[in-house]
């Protein structure tokens, strides 16, 4: 996934730049290099995407779980 699709994927789950780094359980700064093309995702994060986008289509209920959690702060960055 290249920045811009991270980006339209942040933006269609709805999460501020805040949220995504917490949903994904990273730094923020780590995730806005990300988003910005200043910096690659090592295969481990591009993994997780992989299966949490997975995890959006085959499970929208755990999906909405996990968004929500990352709306409120329930997940540790």
């Amino acid at each position: 996934m290249n920045n811009e699709q991270l980006k339209n994927w942040r933006e269609s789950i709805e999460l501020n730049k805040t949220q995504m780094a917490r949903y994904l359980g990273v730094p923020l700064n780590t995730y806005l290099q990300w988003e910005r093309g200043d910096r690659d995702m090592k295969s481990a994060p591009r993994r997780l995407v992989s299966v949490l986008s997975q995890v959006e289509m085959l499970c929208p209920e755990v999906h909405d779980i996990l968004i929500n959690q990352a709306r409120h702060g329930d997940i540790n960055a």
